[in-house]
């Protein structure tokens, strides 16, 4: 039985604190990456209107959600991005933007100071013959430029690097340079074989190298990452939580509202599974509360999902996910490693998480799984699933991440190689 008791241990944020809008501002980008598995990916380009922006902002604020993402596309390029950055942050938003960063200029910059806003860009190699393979453009120098002045101007910074088997090797590298740059975290997120990326390997040992590569560097650099230090066995049960969690799509913690109206539950769900919530009819704009309209069908998307995920569906999971004892509190796993396998909703779960994370343990020494589950669960039990007693996103887990100690010196300390 799953006991919550550490929550009583720990001081979390009350419920409702970081749950996170993502909004998609267009659907047109200035790169075009090999393993695009974009929402919209190969759509007609399109921009969200200023008034939509505005209206999805004040629905997500009614609805609970604290942080707002942009993204896209390349968010960046949308006319209007600044004033819509600047909007999000008067009603109330933490700001994130997801950003290739190949464009920037001093109005950006200065947005991104007076919003507070952390700014995720996207990097996927420090090879420029690679960088041009992967994004189809010749622009890996103009980006660390770009980094190098967000540095400069005091802009929060994150890494985010999409791994694929072709870039798998880099990691290392984009490790070091994140924390040369003195970027507060990367994250490396396993391609989704779908869309612009169908095809791309996505089996149970790619997954697995990945996570060792991380608590490789994790493990070599813990002096320089942030951690919890406490006793191995509560370490290990906050693992076992973090990684038997239903999806965070659609709930109270992540949900999108993409530059068509659209309110979706997870970017990687397909249209035709039903749970996405058009807009009918007249344009949001034209109805006398559209803010209120969006709210409603932010709560008819809710819906869909707990009807989707309900415990009743744990009964036809199929394999060794229909006798594991967490199939009614993971449902089978993240559909994200289903889906693009042509497998069923309740087919056996092909990367279960928590396996890999037990055979990794076969690796280490206990000395170094304290250390390496201490810098997982402790940035967990700062991030918004803590809260959360059911639902949770795997694809956001600290698990492919690395965050970086704050306030450390980067100069006074180097990169450790593995």
């Amino acid at each position: 039985m799953i006991s919550y008791a550490w929550l009583t241990a720990v001081q979390v944020k009350k419920k409702g604190d970081h749950m996170n809008l993502d909004l998609h501002l267009t659907t047109a980008c200035n790169m075009k990456c090999s393993f695009c598995g974009a929402w919209e990916y190969g759509r007609e380009h399109a921009y969200i209107t200023l008034a939509d922006a505005e209206n999805a902002l004040d629905a997500g604020r009614k609805s609970g959600y604290r942080i707002t993402t942009l993204t896209g596309g390349e968010p960046a390029i949308h006319p209007e991005y600044c004033t819509i950055l600047e909007t999000a942050h008067e009603k109330g938003y933490w700001t994130v933007v997801t950003t290739n960063g190949l464009y920037l200029d001093e109005e950006i910059i200065n947005t991104y100071r007076r919003c507070r806003t952390l700014v995720r860009i996207s990097l996927h190699t420090l090879d420029e013959k690679l960088h041009e393979r992967l994004t189809g453009t010749d622009s890996l120098p103009k980006i660390l430029d770009n980094i190098n002045k967000l540095r400069k101007a005091g802009v929060r910074l994150g890494i985010g690097c999409t791994v694929t088997e072709e870039n798998r090797g880099e990691m290392e590298n984009l490790a070091g340079f994140a924390w040369d740059s003195g970027a507060e975290f990367i994250r490396y997120t396993p391609v989704v074989g779908i869309r612009g990326a169908a095809g791309q390997r996505m089996d149970r040992d790619f997954f697995r190298e990945i996570l060792r590569t991380i608590a490789l560097m994790t493990i070599a650099n813990s002096g320089s990452m942030e951690k919890e230090d406490r006793d191995i066995s509560f370490l290990r049960g906050i693992m076992e939580l973090m990684l038997t969690r239903k999806c965070a799509g659609g709930s109270r913690q992540h949900i999108i509202y993409d530059c068509h109206g659209t309110v979706v539950p997870c970017s990687f769900l397909p249209e035709d599974m039903g749970l996405c919530c058009r807009r009918e009819g007249q344009a949001a704009g034209d109805k006398a509360d559209p803010a209120a309209e969006i709210q409603e069908r932010i709560r008819t998307v809710r819906g869909n999902m707990d009807m989707f995920l309900a415990s009743d569906r744990a009964d036809s999971l199929q394999g060794q996910c229909n006798t594991c004892r967490f199939r009614k509190s993971c449902m089978g796993g993240c559909l994200t490693m289903k889906l693009p396998l042509d497998l069923e909703v309740t087919d056996e779960q092909p990367v279960c998480l928590l396996q890999l994370m037990k055979e990794l343990e076969d690796e280490f020494s206990e000395d170094e799984q304290r250390i390496l589950y201490g810098c997982w669960a402790g940035s967990f039990l700062r991030k918004s699933g803590a809260h959360d007693k059911e639902r949770t996103c795997m694809r956001r887990l600290p698990i492919w991440e690395l965050n970086f100690r704050r306030g450390q010196m980067r100069g006074e300390k180097s990169w450790n190689s593995i």
